[in-house]
């Protein structure tokens, strides 16, 4: 189907294998990678394996609900040519730089800004929470939204999501019961308008990477569906 929408791609190989089985010899010839449903032992695995290989970026990147985030290992060396109007300027490199295994070790009590003194942004948060709920129960029930949480998941949810929470020293994430209990509900749901209008944006990082024309994202995207916002955020320890 990949193959009859973009004659110009070639063939389009199916690696007939788990995530978990996946090898350097699997991922080494993409420059692309891009994946979602993952745990954070398998993002940090397969980001390592992608970004070996000089020029190659990786993406993890989900929705949920009415919101979506990304983190973008775009590997140490990543260069490209600012934008002056219709003008390409002399290449530089992307900084600063952190790898898949460094961002996602940051503390989220210091992966903090001027605008966000106690915590990082509460998609990045709920994102991080979601990725440790899924390394640790390896839950792998992506496929619909649960309406009416069981008590169990919420239970489940708020006990992962709360040690989660120790772990990083940060009491201000605003992470409750109720908050819980809305992660649970949403956490599997992939709203098709969030979809795309994620989707678009990493697809429009995709062309640049490939490219090296126009300055990338960096670090990490959030989308926020019920501000209708679309940003940044640098996921760097502050010292």
């Amino acid at each position: 189907a990949v193959e009859g929408l973009n004659l110009l791609m070639g063939e389009c190989p199916i690696i007939a294998k788990s995530v978990q089985d996946l090898t350097q010899d699997d991922v080494k010839d993409f420059t692309v990678v891009i994946a979602s449903r993952l745990g954070v032992e398998d993002a940090v695995r397969i980001a390592g394996y992608v970004t070996k290989q000089a020029g190659h970026h990786f993406i993890l990147t989900d929705s949920f609900g009415l919101n979506g985030a990304a983190i973008l290992d775009y590997g140490p060396n990543c260069m490209y040519r600012p934008e002056q109007g219709k003008k390409l300027l002399d290449p530089k490199q992307l900084e600063p730089y952190l790898p898949m295994s460094d961002i996602l070790k940051v503390p989220l009590s210091k992966a903090t800004n001027r605008f966000f003194k106690k915590a990082p942004p509460p998609i990045y948060v709920q994102y991080r929470c979601m990725l440790e709920y899924v390394q640790q129960k390896q839950d792998d029930r992506w496929l619909d939204a649960i309406k009416d949480p069981e008590p169990t998941t919420v239970d489940d949810w708020h006990a992962v999501a709360t040690d989660f929470a120790g772990t990083q020293h940060a009491e201000a994430l605003g992470i409750t019961k109720e908050s819980c209990e809305e992660w649970a509900r949403v956490y599997m749901a992939e709203l098709s308008p969030v979809c795309a209008v994620l989707g678009g944006i990493l697809g429009n990082e995709v062309i640049k990477l490939i490219s090296g024309k126009g300055e990338p994202a960096n670090n990490t995207v959030l989308v926020d569906g019920s501000a209708l916002k679309v940003w940044t955020y640098l996921v760097k320890e502050k010292v």
